[in-house]
């Protein structure tokens, strides 16, 4: 059994196809280890520390998966936001998740706030990729028990309420679909 996600991501094949999109585009898992370490350390560059919040808001594409592989590997405990919510929506979980950084695509209403702005595009494109990388030295390890995640309920039945899962929780999580 792997311990968090990113200790099963080290295992795999760097030349093998860690996602294919619809256009056929192919990100191995050595690029995206590459992709991932140097965008998580423009992210400790920036400020974002182990166990801080990041919110983002943004299409699933290539780049939304180097960016959730990039929170897992500088600590921070990343918060999907879904794309189709409105401002409203999305400035209520983030004055309850209390972000220091919002990752949203260029389209979208900057929502002003005490968190970072950033932007990432599906094409790959934003803001985000410009973080310099120079003030971080090393990336922080990450326990099992770690929070990694805080997803939200979908609220039917009232405010939707945070669920903090770990590095384990994400691992186990993937075996059981890899198993599938």
């Amino acid at each position: 059994m792997n311990n968090t996600l990113i200790d099963m991501l080290g295992k795999a094949d760097p030349r093998a196809a860690a996602i294919r999109d619809p256009s056929g585009t192919v990100l191995t898992y050595g690029e995206l280890e590459q992709q991932s370490t140097r965008l998580a350390l423009g992210l400790v560059g920036a400020g974002v520390g182990a166990g801080d919040r990041v919110a983002y808001q943004v299409q699933k594409s290539p780049s939304a998966l180097v960016v959730h592989v990039a929170l897992l590997r500088c600590g921070a405990i990343q918060v999907p936001l879904n794309p189709d919510y409105s401002d409203q929506e999305v400035r209520a979980l983030l004055d309850d998740a209390a972000p220091v950084m919002l990752i949203r695509p260029t389209d979208r209403e900057v929502l002003p706030g005490s968190w970072q702005t950033m932007t990432l595009d599906a094409d790959g494109g934003g803001s985000l990729w410009s973080l310099p990388r120079d003030g971080a030295e090393a990336l922080p390890q990450s326990a099992p028990d770690d929070g990694a995640a805080l997803l939200y309920t979908s609220g039917t039945t009232g405010r939707p309420k945070g669920a903090l899962l770990s590095h384990a929780n994400l691992a186990a999580n993937a075996e059981t679909l890899v198993g599938a």
